[in-house]
């Protein structure tokens, strides 16, 4: 019973640091960009009176954009646009975003990266590439 107990603790430690934050994507610094979302609440598309605010936090977890209105759209899609002053500093930024329709609600959050070419780094690509075989090579024949 022990070695179950130690084998189940030990499994746990060493798949918790395989969990990453994947940037959902990827801005070019210093650039204007437009951050697009689909709105539904409970499966369906929000209505032209629903509303959506945004919540945008630099890399050093101070505020860019605090509950900011985002643009409808209509058909369920909101905007936001960012100003090439906003695109800067490089790092990650974290987003939440709360859309309300009537007495629906929802609520995203997501991870994008600023860097200078506006592309997922290449590095980032290789280790993708090399994860992915490593993947491949486990699965049963």
């Amino acid at each position: 019973m022990q070695r179950v107990i130690l084998l189940l603790i030990v499994t746990l430690v060493l798949t918790s640091g395989f969990v990453l934050a994947v940037p959902s994507f990827y801005v070019e610094e210093s650039e204007n960009f437009t951050i697009q979302i689909s709105c539904s609440t409970n499966g369906n598309v929000c209505s032209t009176s629903s509303w959506c605010n945004a919540t945008i936090y630099y890399p050093n977890g101070t505020i860019l954009k605090n509950n900011s209105a985002m643009d409808n759209g209509n058909n369920g899609v909101y905007t936001l646009f960012l100003e090439n002053n906003e695109t800067t500093p490089t790092g990650e930024y974290f987003s939440n975003i709360v859309c309300v329709d009537g007495y629906e609600n929802d609520t995203s959050a997501f991870w994008y990266e600023v860097n200078p070419t506006g592309i997922r780094p290449s590095d980032q690509r290789t280790e993708s590439l090399r994860h992915g075989r490593w993947i491949w090579h486990l699965r049963p024949i």
